[in-house]
This record gives structure tokens, C-alpha cells and sequence, in this order.
């Protein structure tokens, strides 16, 4: 087995394993972040040092041709200083010995699209929170046809978690370029990766250190904590966050990537199916589940997978739902991956 398949079946926790520490309603807090001292990322060697040490699998790909991983890139203040964000009073400890996949958020079309993008351990929420960010602003190209609509040589130039809240600070090329979709689509982006973590429930956002009640010249109104259900229309019918593209994937079993497909649908009456296909295009292996919610609501599937094959080779992944029409497959998506045999 590959080094990132051995590396991804041995992670341990989530990202959600963090308990937050949500004191007050997000509305109260817009009010005191604008009075608040903004707190800045602290640039020592020490922070350099632990970011070195415990960061992997960074850089423009999730994992390179010959398996080896790539560090992930501290967080820049846009000077070269590498830096990373401070914890908060609010802000838990990680467990000693918690490991973090990082979902981040690209898009696709005219809908968001997450990829499971990087491995990270022993780091603090808002340091985690700040190298997510990175990935998504520095991935140049997120590869399986998706794309970015944040412009290129926007900068984190800070991150703190207070109260549930995040505010992003972002330099001001972030709000250049594009229409209302284009403006929606960017700010998601940023959304949806933040509130992966369960410490926090809403966004503010701030341009060169300014905390501003509205993104571009099309207006795109933040001056309120934003949150997932704010974009929820930019999701397609059916997200699949596990497995990643290009992960090792093996039958069902313990640890992360062992036949495990996760996501969230809004498909007619909850079902949701997938399938497997070899290197050929030949199906191997399908079923179905039932999600949460549908129809009209979108609710999460865990799927544990089960498939055999003589020999490693490339796959892919298909979850979809079948049409209640004509029962041709609808709402289709596909995970390259790599098919490991026993």
C-alpha cells in the first residue's frame, strides 16, 4: 500500500471531534467585533517551527506521482513573514493526538464542490482554521474540472475565532472582478471551509483589516455572521466529502478511506445510490442508502462500501440518484480514486 493510503487509514478524530464553546447569539457579536482589537497572527520561529513539524501533505497537490507528501505552506501576512493565528479564550485545545481532514471548497459549474484536501495533526483550531484557508487560496488548480471563483494574489491576512465566529481578514483583491454569482461563489468558498470546524458557526469577513458589511461592487451583503444555510443554494443535489479525489480506497473497514463514502443530499425521498467502477469503466460493486432528509431538505449518508479487485488499478466512485421519471441515473457524482485489492 501506498504511503498516503497507510498515512489516511491511520488518522484518528475529526475535525469535529473539537467541542465548541458558543457563548451568546452570532447576532451579538457582529456589534463587538467592531469595537473589538483585532488580534494578529503572532510571526515567530516557535509557531514556524510547530507549523514545520506537524503540517502535511500541503502544496498544489494532495498527494505528488511517487506517493511522498509536500509540506503545507504556514500562513503569510503578505510580506513573506510565515505566521500562524493565535488560540482565544473561546477557542479549544486540539487532543493531544487528534488528526484533522481538511474540506475545502471549490466549485464546479455554478455550484460549490468540496475536496477533502489534506491531513493535519496536532494543531490548535484556529491555526487549522487558517491552513484550510490556505489550501483554498493557493491551490491553483484543484484538478477533476473544478475551479476557483476567489481571484488570484488574494492573501490571508488573519483569522480569529471568538464566540463561534470567525473573522477572515482577506487583502482587497479578493473583492475584485466578477458579477453577483461570481461575488456569492467566493464568499461560500470561504464559508463553507470555515464551518467545517464546529467551532464555528458563522463568518465575518474583513478587507485589509476593515471590517466591511459588504463584498464587492455588486454589494454582497456580510454584515452578519454568514453561515452554511446562506449558500445552501449553490450546493448541487448531492456532495460527496469522503473519499477524496485521488485517495486510496479499499473494501469496507476500519479508518478513514477504507470503503467509507460521506456527504450530504437533497435528492426525491432521501435515496441516494453508488457504484463502483474498475479501471474498464466496469461496475463492480453498488447499493444505495437513505439520507437524513430529502426532498426539499438536505440531510447526511455514510456509506460503507464493499468491493473486490485482483490487482490495484484506477477507479472511480459514483454517487447519484436514479430518476423517478425514467430511472436514468441524475444528480451524478464522480471521485476518481485508486482500488486497492486485499
Amino acid at each position: 500500500m501506498s504511503l498516503d493510503g497507510r498515512i489516511r487509514q491511520g488518522l484518528v478524530g475529526a475535525a469535529d471531534s473539537v467541542q465548541p464553546n458558543v457563548e451568546g447569539d452570532l447576532m451579538q457579536v457582529v456589534e463587538r467585533n467592531h469595537n473589538r482589537r483585532r488580534i494578529q497572527w503572532a510571526a515567530a520561529a516557535v509557531a514556524v517551527a510547530a507549523i514545520g513539524a506537524f503540517l502535511f501533505l500541503g502544496g498544489t497537490d494532495l498527494f505528488d506521482s511517487t506517493g511522498d507528501t509536500d509540506p503545507i505552506p504556514p500562513a503569510s501576512t503578505g510580506d513573506g513573514s510565515p505566521t500562524v493565528a493565535p488560540t482565544t479564550e473561546s477557542s479549544p485545545s486540539a487532543e493531544p493526538d487528534a488528526s484533522v481532514i481538511l474540506e475545502v471548497w471549490f466549485t464546479k459549474g455554478e455550484t460549490l464542490y468540496s475536496v477533502a484536501d489534506a491531513y493535519v495533526s496536532h494543531v490548535l483550531p484556529p491555526a487549522v482554521a487558517g491552513v484550510a484557508l490556505e489550501h483554498l487560496l493557493n491551490r491553483v488548480d484543484p484538478g477533476a474540472g473544478l475551479a476557483t471563483e476567489i481571484p488570484g494574489g488574494t492573501e490571508l491576512l488573519g483569522v480569529d475565532i471568538t464566540n463561534g465566529v470567525a473573522t477572515v481578514d482577506l487583502s482587497n483583491e479578493f473583492e475584485s472582478g466578477g458579477g453577483s454569482l461570481s461575488m456569492r461563489m467566493r464568499v461560500a468558498q470561504v464559508v463553507y471551509t470555515l464551518t467545517q470546524f464546529e467551532t464555528v458557526k458563522g463568518v465575518l469577513f474583513e478587507i485589509d483589516g476593515e471590517l466591511v458589511d459588504s463584498i464587492g461592487g455588486e454589494g454582497i451583503d456580510v454584515s452578519t455572521p454568514q453561515t452554511r444555510k446562506d449558500y445552501e443554494d449553490l450546493l448541487p443535489a448531492i456532495t460527496v466529502t469522503t473519499p477524496g479525489i485521488g485517495w486510496d480506497f479499499t473494501s469496507a473497514g476500519p479508518g478513514v478511506g477504507a470503503g467509507i463514502i460521506e456527504g450530504t443530499a437533497n435528492v426525491f425521498e432521501a435515496n441516494v445510490s453508488w457504484r463502483i467502477l474498475d479501471e474498464n469503466g466496469k461496475e463492480i460493486a453498488s447499493g444505495f442508502t437513505t439520507a437524513s432528509c430529502g426532498t426539499g431538505c438536505r440531510g447526511n449518508f455514510r456509506i460503507e462500501a464493499e468491493f473486490s479487485v485482483d490487482h490495484d488499478q484506477d477507479g472511480t466512485i459514483e454517487v447519484l440518484e436514479y430518476s423517478a421519471e425514467n430511472g436514468e441515473p441524475i444528480n451524478v457524482v464522480s471521485i476518481p480514486v485508486t482500488l486497492l485489492s486485499e
